[in-house]
């Protein structure tokens, strides 16, 4: 395996690219975590795309890039309206 560090071209979402790993890892982070923490998967895998399998050993799913990023927002809406049910629900 490549050293992360060093100067190569990191493949990003949207297509375009960068020479920082650190970048790169976040701004796949940013799709792929809402995800694993609404529908309960880990990611094992990502560029081109996700592969997601479910935390027991099941099944897996390997998504599309442009599907990702829909699902990943949908996820975070979720994520919001659930802590807003919460916090109503408190008080």
């Amino acid at each position: 395996m490549k050293n992360p560090n060093s100067k190569r071209d990191w493949a990003m979402p949207d297509g375009t690219t960068t020479t920082s790993f650190k970048r790169h890892r976040n701004a796949w982070a940013k799709l792929f975590e809402p995800v694993e923490r609404e529908l309960g998967l880990v990611c094992t895998q990502y560029h081109p795309g996700a592969l997601f399998n479910e935390k027991t050993g099941g099944g897996s799913i390997n998504l599309p890039t442009w599907f990702l990023i829909r699902l990943a927002k949908v996820c975070e809406q979720a994520a919001e309206c659930r802590l807003l049910n919460e916090h109503m629900a408190a008080s």
